[in-house]
């Protein structure tokens, strides 16, 4: 299973989700944002990593971000998750801009026309990855990114060959896209209406309306939430239902460039909307009434506030 999914895996995921049944209050629903239990209670905006991370049970971590405006600091850990998450990205969007270059410059694109063009492109997202991520050592981030931009070299060229296997005529990159990256990634919302950032972003997006969330730790009980916040805010914006998402883990081992993908089709249930507005609730209070909730039980090493909470 690789985290850079063609058609068919993405279509087996529109088919499980409808051939279940999820059963959604309609006062659940984004679109009901301006009666309880949706409308915010406070006018703080949050983006919905800052709610759903799990990196601080009390909340601390809103507090020291918004209220002292404290500047968080970097790990290696939150490094290495943030390129993860870049390769996927990254790479979703060099096969669709290699399709629409090799169209335009050649006229004919071809399988072997877009590897070359796709693999070229390697060096340039190591070079830019180095000057970004300066807290990873540089043997286990070329490995990283010369492992999963390989990988996704093999996948995409896989489904252009098969897309242009069923049409060899298709003269438009519109519907090869579509084909050979049929998700979007790093899928824009207006959250405002839920009490959200005004440009909070989804890891990816599968129309009609399918919410995919990425995580590259071992997933926290409060990360599941994130599903929920990304389809209320959909919901309100676009007025069309999100019943399901796509939960994935990706294992990464760092030492061998090893690395398994996990995904869960999630149904984006009464009980996971209001468990997220209870969330998004308790960490709009703290920021509005600027209150230290203080330390929680146990802190997460991959906090940005770790040293300022527990200095040495």
């Amino acid at each position: 299973m690789s985290v850079y999914y063609s058609l068919e895996q993405v279509n087996e995921w529109v088919r499980v989700a409808n051939t279940k049944s999820v059963q959604v209050s309609d006062e659940m629903r984004g679109w009901r944002w301006h009666d309880y239990p949706l409308q915010p209670a406070y006018s703080a905006q949050l983006g919905v990593s800052d709610i759903t991370n799990g990196l601080c049970d009390s909340f601390r971590y809103v507090y020291l971000k918004y209220v002292e405006r404290i500047r968080q600091k970097d790990n290696e850990e939150l490094q290495k998750g943030s390129l993860l998450h870049e390769m996927h990205s990254k790479a979703n969007e060099a096969a669709k801009r290699n399709i629409l270059k090799i169209h335009w410059e050649r006229g004919k694109l071809t399988p072997e026309s877009f590897h070359e063009s796709f693999v070229q492109d390697k060096q340039k997202v190591v070079e830019q990855a180095k000057s970004k991520y300066t807290l990873i050592p540089q043997e286990e981030l070329e490995r990283a990114v010369n492992t999963l931009w390989t990988r996704a070299a093999i996948n995409y060229g896989a489904a252009l060959n098969s897309a242009l296997s069923v049409s060899k005529h298709l003269e438009s990159p519109d519907p090869l896209i579509a084909l050979v990256a049929p998700v979007i990634t790093e899928y824009p919302i207006d959250g405002t209406k839920v009490g959200l950032t005004q440009a909070i972003r989804a890891d990816g997006f599968i129309p009609p309306g399918i919410i995919v969330e990425i995580k590259t730790h071992p997933p926290l009980e409060a990360n599941k939430y994130a599903l929920a916040g990304y389809a209320l805010a959909y919901e309100a914006q676009h007025n069309s239902p999100v019943n399901y998402g796509v939960f994935v883990h990706v294992e990464y081992d760092w030492k061998t460039g090893s690395f398994t993908v996990h995904p869960k089709i999630t149904p984006i249930t009464d009980e996971m909307r209001q468990g997220f507005i209870e969330m998004r609730d308790q960490a709009q209070k703290i920021v509005a009434q600027k209150i230290d909730p203080r330390l929680p039980p146990k802190c997460n090493s991959r906090c940005p506030y770790l040293k300022h909470c527990n200095p040495p």
